[in-house]
């Protein structure tokens, strides 16, 4: 009889999983016939995003950039904390599950034909303890996950942050700083949006825990019957999960879709200017509405893959729903079981089922999160700046020596120096470059645009490794001195400086703050030796006052910004001074205020100058002429205009556009 019964059951659950597979094949080529174009053009995208990041991570994951979140979680939390979180999960989990029972046993009792009431508010009493259990471990469960999330999404966002920080130029340039803040801000922002969702009751633990003890208590109450809703509810969630890859396929598109959005409104915004300056203000709002249909047709069809999976989430529920109601009732009418166990079996189901539910759900986060982790780690993985090793030929004493002893002007040679950029490596930017840049004297760098001016102030700079040569900085090989040592003696000023969100006084005090304490006379000494401390005293709240694009900030002309700039050179006092065409963006008055400065800041230093205006740099110690990688001539400026070379026909020509120039005068 039992095996009849079985048999019944087994059949009305293969014909109910026969209509779920129908559904799933009707809806399968609905999403396929909708999307399948949308789909290619978007694999296309997502792969080529996919690359970009295989290429510029190297997948040089090691065994520390494989952690996973959960030892992550882990090492920033202390065990107890976790060990607390995952106890109110059980006793809330207990509490719930064990309703149930209470309330098959009033069901029984009320079928009694004599129950007193005190037999009836036993189990009562019992539903009401559990009621009250439950939500306040629901509330401490969540407040304590909440608390550890928050603690290991803090120290990731600043690990990644520093790990930025410390990133190799080259890995930066290939990257561009987009990147990096989408990693910083975006893609941890979600992966705490998600862990958030998943402490819920519904959801990743609190789910697991009622599945599992769901299911003890129902084989401890009928095997046979048990037996059956095991079978059944692991075949009707494997068939929504079909359907859950699909949406979280779709969910990965769109993602997709959504960070070009992003790539686009970023680059329109940063160059803002350039679009209102050509008046393409239409045409980049067409484009933009051809990436807006892109985006739009990925989110409807997330939207179709996700009713399909609801729907097929539902008949998986209805299934086992449907199939306990059959195969249990069948045993009811047969004497097996009672009435009220059947019933408890019922309130577990809906359970179960929706232990399941969130346990997909679950799921389809994590494979969604994986994205945003693998960016994390991506950026965890990346090349950093290393300190430099000290040459096994050089002694520690003459290291030592030069890191504490005063700034005085650098003495730098480049030997047989061979470069190319990390992301051009086919391309030879500098070629067999030698050069001697004598202590406390100016060197200006002259040349056409892509010459290689810029690349030797990078190099100057730390930015790159030489890849063939050697450049000694005071007879001692570059590379051996530690890194910070070395940038506190060196200082740039760029064409176009950059200014923090900040005070003025923050702003220069910025040149030595990473290495001592700044004083607020020393602020203002550096700001009156750069030309800028009348302007800044003429600002309502003056070396207080906040400057850059924020609400509220003043926006300083761009002799000023020069100015603020050289104040900080001024106060980092250092050895070595760069000057990356530091006033051809300027107007007259504003470029004798900054040559002014530039006249005091350059005394007693090693200054490397590159520039385009030659008359900007006709009193030099000397002038080096950059030419297709090489150094082409040499010399002060008497010597090479008698020489009537390169340099020559440079000035000539400069000197005869100038000449030619229309006047401005009324």
């Amino acid at each position: 009889m039992f095996g009849a019964t079985m048999k019944s059951g087994l059949l009305v659950a293969l014909l109910l999983l026969g209509f779920q597979l129908q559904i799933f094949c009707f809806s399968s080529s609905l999403v396929k016939s909708q999307g399948t174009s949308h789909f290619n053009s978007l694999k296309a995208q997502e792969n080529a995003l996919e690359n970009e990041i295989a290429i510029n991570n190297g997948k040089l994951l090691n065994d520390h950039d494989r952690t996973t979140l959960y030892s992550k979680l882990l090492d920033t939390n202390a065990p107890k904390d976790v060990v607390t979180a995952l106890l109110y999960a059980m006793i809330g989990t207990v509490s719930a599950s064990t309703v149930p029972l209470f309330f098959s046993k009033v069901l029984q009792i009320l079928a009694t034909p004599s129950f007193t009431l005190k037999q009836l508010l036993k189990p009562i009493m019992g539903m009401v303890i559990c009621h009250i259990i439950e939500p306040i471990m629901t509330i401490l469960y969540i407040r304590k996950c909440s608390y550890l999330i928050d603690n290991c999404i803090t120290s990731l966002r600043a690990s990644v942050f520093s790990q930025t920080l410390t990133t190799s130029i080259a890995t930066f340039d290939s990257k561009g700083p987009s990147a990096a803040s989408q990693v910083i801000v975006n893609d941890i922002d979600k992966i705490r949006s998600i862990a958030l969702q998943n402490i819920s009751r519904d959801r990743g633990i609190r789910a697991g825990m009622e599945l599992i003890l769901g299911f003890l208590i129902l084989f401890k109450l009928c095997f046979p019957l048990a037996l059956m809703f095991a079978t059944v509810v692991p075949l009707t969630a494997y068939i929504s999960s079909k359907f859950a890859k699909k949406f979280f396929q779709s969910s990965r598109d769109e993602n997709v879709a959504a960070i070009q959005q992003q790539r686009y409104v970023d680059e329109v915004m940063v160059n803002f200017k350039e679009v209102f300056s050509f008046s393409n203000q239409n045409f980049q709002e067409n484009k933009f509405w051809d990436v807006l249909k892109t985006n739009s047709l990925a989110f409807r069809t997330t939207g179709n893959a996700k009713a399909v999976f609801e729907a097929a989430n539902r008949a998986g529920i209805y299934t086992n729903i449907i199939t306990l109601f059959s195969v249990g009732g069948f045993l009811v009418t047969k004497g097996y079981i009672a009435a009220t166990v059947l019933t408890s079996f019922i309130g577990y189901c809906w359970t179960l089922n929706f232990a399941t539910q969130g346990l997909l759900f679950s799921y389809g986060d994590w494979k969604m999160m994986s994205t945003s982790w693998d960016n994390i780690r991506g950026v965890l993985a990346s090349p950093v700046t290393t300190k430099n090793a000290v040459s096994a030929s050089l002694s520690d004493s003459s290291l030592s020596d030069w890191c504490t002893k005063p700034h005085n002007p650098m003495s730098i040679e480049f030997k047989n120096i061979m470069f190319s950029y990390p992301n051009r490596k086919d391309v030879s930017v500098l070629k067999e470059v030698n050069l001697r840049i004598p202590p406390g004297k100016v060197t200006a760098l002259v040349g056409p645009s892509g010459a290689g001016k810029s690349t030797i102030a990078s190099l100057l700079s730390l930015f790159y490794s030489v890849h063939d040569g050697q450049i000694t900085v005071d007879g001692l090989d570059i590379h051996s001195i530690p890194k910070d040592e070395y940038l506190k003696k060196v200082s740039i000023v760029r064409q176009t400086p950059f200014l923090f969100t900040d005070t003025l006084a923050n702003n220069i005090a910025y040149g030595a703050i990473g290495y001592r304490a700044v004083t607020m006379d020393e602020i203002i000494a550096a700001a009156k030796n750069a030309n800028a401390h009348d302007f800044i005293m003429s600002l309502p709240e003056g070396y207080n006052t906040m400057i850059g694009s924020g609400s509220g900030c003043v926006q300083l002309s761009g002799g000023q910004q020069q100015r603020v700039s050289m104040a900080r050179a001024i106060l980092k006092d250092a050895s070595l001074l760069i000057l990356d065409e530091s006033t051809s963006a300027l107007d007259s008055e504003s470029e004798a205020l900054v040559q002014e400065s530039l006249s005091r800041l350059m005394s007693n230093r090693t200054t490397v100058v590159i520039a385009h205006r030659l008359s900007t740099i006709i009193n030099a110690d000397q002038i080096c002429v950059v030419r297709e990688g090489k150094i082409a001539e040499i010399g002060v400026h008497k010597e090479l205009m008698e020489k009537r070379g390169y340099y020559y026909s440079l000035m000539n020509t400069q000197m005869n556009n100038y000449q030619m120039m229309p006047s401005t005068e009324l």
